[in-house]
């Protein structure tokens, strides 16, 4: 585990203070509280900071930390560089990658680099800070950058960012807009004004004259159908699945496996063994709501039979709607940052405590398969083209075919609308979606959901969650080099022709080890529970009552009565609406009030809120 922060004023040397630094680090120790690494210029006004633990360590590798400090640069690293060669004692090979990559040409840095990272960079001699996230997003990454004072400050997390006394806790209207719009906050906004998340592949520099460029270093690739069979196709599918797997592995011999129990995942396990990966333990969710409906409980029953197949240490994690909510999701509203209409905020938070639990630090997920290895058929994208309107831009087509609240509405229960909210919505979809060129539009949607979705939403609730935990994440499908080659394959042979051809090259690609009533499973989507059966009400009550309205001043109490009117209890997203204003409001109240009576409003009784079982 890993997390980065810095400060750099070189017009206002005493922001850059120990002090400020420490603040800093303290507010995302919880990332890595095994070392923490500091460097302070205060007469160049720059202060770097590092949090580390391992993971995904080789039994025979040192344990080595991302920092590298010598005469000439200042390095740090949250995540790890693919493709570094072994370096000095006591300084990881991917930092010792980052400093080759950037003393080979400073230029074009961290142009090439590839792994799920961010970073800084201090180049000693040109007095110039580098900081950068990857090309997919994978790690977080803020940044504020005040002008007027010649200062830039940045961290893995937003609390560490807020944490330097310079930055001010105003809310971000063009943010609020955008969580309505899509159930979460997508880069580069930030809830916070004068904060932003770095976008990804992108690298701020700012000089000894304060002065900030920011630049793109990688953009997606193209997409460049070959014409070999599906069974040559398979075999390379094969290859350079293997590969990814391997590179997120690094070695390690002592792996956990998020499992659902379908494709994705269980292809994970599948290269695991492949690997020769000696220890693998799994851990799937259900929930206990509703006998009447499977669908909760159906990924409990596939997760044991594929873990029954594969010979792992299997974990189920069973929630139930009798538990209570209030034991926990104070602590994960917290550390959230940000608002997120997900039910993965939490459902994660159990995985990882499951892992945790079991001795693993270490874990896989199958997520951003389908980004990549699938794409909407002709008759589900001519759905999306009526219901965007005649002569619709793919952006306008991304937006009437996502997932989340429906475009815009939930704008009406803002107290005030101080921009336009439908094109807020697409001139962020248009940064997501630019580069990505071909006559597919299905590839187009595909590969924006890769870039736009992936990291911002389903990853960022998984790390939030794991991280609390201390367990580390990694997604070997959302992976820069595997989109390389995935955009090599036909489209068709990605169920753009027929929903039959889903998946077909890893299908084809693994058919000697994934099992067929695997490979059969009918995709239907992941569990969702809102808390929709009166567990939320305490929480309701305080927070979309007339008082609590008042307080945060965001949301006209018309509008709100009007959402939660419209709940229908026999829609699978039942509780949707009512969950994402509890948590807007709720970050308010954590994050810009700092109540403390919000947590004693969620008191919770000694019941827990998940149960968990182990299987041999």
């Amino acid at each position: 585990m890993s997390g980065i922060c810095g400060i750099y004023a070189p017009r206002a040397a005493s922001l850059a203070g120990r002090q400020h630094l420490d603040r800093m680090l303290t507010a995302i120790e919880h990332r890595g509280p095994v070392l923490r690494r500091t460097f302070v210029d205060q007469a160049a006004g720059i202060a770097l900071g590092y949090v580390f633990a391992p993971e995904f360590n080789a039994p025979s590798a040192a344990i080595a930390p991302h920092w590298y400090d010598d005469r000439d640069v200042v390095a740090t690293l949250d995540g790890a560089v693919f493709g570094g060669a072994p370096s000095a004692v006591n300084i990881s090979s991917d930092v010792a990658h980052v400093v080759r990559s950037f003393r080979a040409d400073a230029s074009r840095f961290p142009t090439g680099l590839e792994g799920p990272f961010s970073l800084a960079l201090w180049s000693r001699a040109a007095r110039t800070l580098y900081v950068a996230r990857e090309a997919l997003g994978t790690r977080p990454l803020y940044a504020a950058h005040d002008a007027a004072r010649g200062l830039l400050v940045f961290a893995s997390e937003l609390k560490g960012v807020l944490a330097h006394p310079a930055i001010e806790r105003t809310v971000n209207p063009r943010a609020i807009s955008a969580y309505l719009s899509f159930g979460y906050v997508p880069a580069p906004l930030s809830m916070i004004a004068g904060v932003e998340k770095v976008f990804p592949g992108q690298v701020f520099r700012i000089g000894p004259n304060a002065d900030v460029t920011e630049r793109a270093f990688w953009s997606p690739p193209p997409f460049a159908a070959r014409t070999d069979d599906l069974d040559a196709l398979a075999a390379e599918t094969r290859e350079q699945v293997i590969a990814s797997v391997a590179r997120h592995v690094n070695g390690a011999q002592r792996v956990g496996v998020y499992l659902s129990g379908g494709v994705d995942s269980t292809l994970v396990l599948c290269v695991l063994r492949l690997l020769g990966v000696s220890e693998r333990k799994t851990f799937t969710l259900g929930y206990q709501v509703d006998p009447a409906h499977p669908r909760y409980t159906e990924d409990l029953r596939w997760g044991a039979r594929v873990a029954h197949t594969f010979a792992t240490s299997h974990y189920p994690v069973m929630i139930g709607v009798d538990d209570d909510v209030g034991q926990v999701l104070p602590r994960l509203l917290r550390h959230m940052d940000e608002p997120m209409v997900t039910p993965n905020v939490y459902a994660k938070y159990f995985l990882g405590e499951a892992a945790r639990r079991e001795g693993i630090d270490s874990c896989l997920s199958g997520s951003g398969c389908g980004m990549i290895f699938q794409r909407y058929d002709e008759q589900k994208l001519a759905r999306f083209r009526t219901r965007a309107g005649p002569g619709a831009s793919a952006e306008e087509i991304y937006l009437a075919a996502r997932n989340g609240f429906v475009p815009c509405a939930e704008q009406e229960a803002l107290l005030e609308s101080p921009v336009d909210a439908r094109e807020t919505a697409l001139e962020i979809i248009r940064r997501y979606r630019d580069g990505v060129e071909s006559e597919d539009l299905s590839d187009v949607i595909h590969t924006t959901i890769v870039r736009f979705q992936g990291a911002e939403k389903s990853l960022a609730a998984q790390e939030r969650g794991a991280v609390l935990n201390g367990v580390w994440l990694r997604h070997p499908f959302h992976d820069a080099g595997l989109l390389r080659f995935a955009n090599t394959i036909p489209a068709k042979y990605k169920g753009s022709e027929a929903r039959s051809m889903l998946k077909v090259v890893l299908k084809r690609a693994f058919d000697d080890v994934l099992p067929d009533d695997v490979a059969d499973r009918p995709r239907i989507g992941p569990p969702s529970y809102y808390w929709n059966r009166g567990e939320l009400e305490p929480l309701a009550h305080r927070l979309l009552g007339p008082a609590g309205l008042r307080r945060t001043g965001l949301l006209r109490e018309a509008g709100v009565r009007r959402l939660l009117a419209g709940e229908r209890p026999d829609k699978k997203s039942a509780g949707k609406s009512t969950w994402g204003l509890l948590m807007l409001q709720a970050w308010h109240e954590l994050h810009i009030q700092r109540s403390d009576a919000f947590f004693e409003a969620l008191e919770a009784p000694s019941k827990s809120l998940a149960r968990h079982h182990s299987v041999g």
